[in-house]
């Protein structure tokens, strides 16, 4: 989850070696990459709100609890707190940046699973610079919630404040909050969906054209199920070993 440093150190190594603008020429490819490559690493490390090397200063949040497993870095001048369990709802990390009382922010795990009624509410997808993927779920200026895909549970992240808006999100919070989210790191050692779905696919012997996986943070397990025509064909669970079986 460490991209940008690593694009950093390639891209200083690039220039003390003398690649830049180079292409390729009679003696074959440019040994130190393209001159693509090198302008994406700079517009990476450029894109930070918080500046170069930031990760390197800031602070580590981590919060575990059985199953649930989450962890991020925080730019100095950040601070949190963990949230516990309530209900049996949802718990996590609150974080804040010091000095600003507009929000605070809640990445949290929903053991029961996370549920929304998608009246009215737009619908974006967001892809982090790691490939971590997001849902960006909106109901106008009323509130609005991040769901992380393709992780192990259910994650959001939700601002905790009643001045929250549209426009104050994308003017004052967006930018950081993804570079922030950018850095989490959910569901610990458990599979990630894309592996559950390839342990299930070795036991299921039928036709399908999609496969979608449902993590059960209480239990460890992955829940695969196999679409055919848009009807489920079967359903394979994968345990918190990686030993899959075919569900009736």
């Amino acid at each position: 989850m460490r991209k940008r440093g690593f694009f950093a150190l390639l891209l200083s190594l690039a220039l003390l070696a003398g690649c830049g603008e180079s292409s390729p020429g009679a003696d074959g490819p440019d040994p130190c990459g393209t001159s693509e490559d090198i302008r994406q690493a700079a517009l990476l490390e450029a894109a930070s709100p918080f500046g170069e090397n930031w990760q390197e200063k800031g602070v580590l949040a981590e919060y575990e609890n059985g199953y649930v497993s989450m962890k991020l870095t925080l730019p100095e001048g950040w601070d949190w707190q963990l949230a516990q369990p309530r209900d049996g709802t949802s718990e996590g990390i609150l974080f804040w940046k010091e000095g600003d009382g507009d929000c605070c922010f809640f990445l949290n795990a929903w053991p029961e699973g996370f549920g929304m009624c998608g009246t009215g509410v737009d619908f974006t997808e967001v892809e982090l610079p790691s490939g971590g993927k997001l849902t960006e779920a909106r109901e106008g200026d009323r509130w609005l919630i991040l769901i992380f895909e393709g992780v192990p549970g259910s994650y959001t992240l939700r601002p905790q404040s009643g001045t929250m808006n549209g426009a104050v999100w994308d003017a004052k919070w967006r930018d950081e909050i993804l570079t922030i989210l950018d850095t989490a790191e959910l569901g610990g050692d458990a599979l990630t969906e894309a592996e559950a779905v390839e342990r299930a696919e070795e036991v299921f012997d039928g036709s399908y054209d999609a496969a979608y996986g449902n993590f059960d943070l209480k239990t460890g397990e992955w829940t695969v199920r196999f679409y055919r025509k848009e009807q489920e064909a079967g359903r394979v669970k994968v345990d918190a070993a990686g030993d899959a079986a075919l569900l009736p």
